[in-house]
């Protein structure tokens, strides 16, 4: 509302007396114009704010039918496209300020308002008004936009994700066609790192925040995955131990396609002719850091290969993930192969 135009104002009281000294007030304001609207009872007061639509609000707490709290409550809720001054007995302070609470911008004690006092109250309730009612239009367009951007982010998401399991697929079908072990080992693996990079997307896609993602419950999902791309290798057991953990997209990607490197090496590997065949994952989180073992009773990786410096892909790949997390990697060989990923968990504005 402008102060500089006409002002609209509804008084609700049922005492003549007052409704002429308030008349009174209202026309001592330093306003260009001013309509002094006038009821007798709360429940004429709804209707009219109902149908006309006012700048500021006078109610008296005295009213019969505006007693007790919820009804003020619900009345100053109906009306809250306007702002509401509660007028209160000499002895009601008390009532003036719950009132307040309730969403009244001010109280005046009947009776006791001189015409300064009154001036500043209306100007000040005004201005204010005006205030909280362009912050509120603030606060809902920054929530449509951050509604828009999440509903594009999703979308992205989905699109990356989809996307990503189209190449898997192209992989996948090609390896189908290749009679060259050694390619077709490559596009099977290509494939598998492919595909762990997809189910980020997905659970990002999935989630309320997208932002981060349980790692958990994606490792959990990515076994999965493993068992029954080799379920024609049942023999193997994979177990798990993992707490809960959200991860942001830019440490779960490469420490998913860590996890899928390491176990692809276990599956391919590890084991020989031993009857017993595990492979074991354990996710923790210790304070800031967040430590991911993957460990197989295999025959291990032999001594004469150098883990910091051996020229495979995979290893490589598993360093490079390693210094990108700015984490530690560390090799234990007893009783089959486990490799530690030490690493301090980013923080995640939600």
């Amino acid at each position: 509302m402008n102060l500089d135009t006409c002002i609209s104002v509804l008084l609700v009281e049922d005492n003549p007396d007052h409704v002429e000294l308030f008349r009174s007030l209202v026309c001592s304001l330093q306003l260009p114009q001013c309509e002094l609207h006038t009821c007798g009872s709360l429940s004429e007061s709804v209707e009219i704010a109902g149908t006309h639509s006012f700048d500021l609000i006078f109610l008296d707490l005295g009213l019969p039918d505006a007693q007790g709290l919820e009804t003020r409550r619900g009345f100053i809720a109906q009306v809250h496209r306007s702002p509401v001054i509660v007028l209160t007995a000499e002895d009601d302070f008390e009532l003036g300020l719950e009132s307040i609470k309730e969403g009244a911008l001010d109280y005046l004690v009947k009776g006791q308002v001189p015409k300064s006092l009154f001036e500043r109250v209306v100007r000040y309730a005004l201005e204010r008004f005006n205030l909280l009612t362009s912050l509120e239009n603030e606060y809902q367009q920054t929530k449509n936009a951050l509604a828009e951007k999440e509903v594009l982010l999703k979308e992205i998401h989905h699109r990356v994700k989809n996307n990503l399991q189209v190449i898997s697929s192209l992989l996948k079908l090609q390896a189908g066609y290749c009679d060259i072990p050694e390619v077709k080992e490559i596009l099977q693996q290509s494939e598998g790192r492919v595909r762990s990079m997809a189910l980020v997307h997905e659970k990002l896609y999935q989630s309320d925040t997208f932002a981060f993602i349980d790692f958990a419950t994606y490792l959990k999902e990515l076994l999965r995955d493993f068992q029954q791309i080799n379920s024609g290798n049942p023999e193997v057991e994979v177990v798990s131990n993992l707490q809960p953990i959200n991860l942001g997209i830019d440490q779960a990607i490469p420490c998913g396609l860590l996890v899928n490197e390491l176990i692809t090496n276990a599956y391919k590997h590890a084991f020989r002719d031993q009857e017993s065949r595990q492979i074991a994952l354990e996710l923790s989180e210790h304070g800031k850091e967040v430590v991911l073992k993957v460990r197989d009773n295999g025959v291990g990786i032999p001594p004469t290969i150098d883990f910091e410096k051996s020229p495979g892909l995979g290893l490589e790949l598993v360093r490079t993930i390693s210094l990108q997390l700015g984490g530690t990697l560390s090799l234990r060989r007893e009783s089959g192969t486990e490799v530690v990923l030490c690493f301090e968990k980013r923080l995640l504005n939600n």
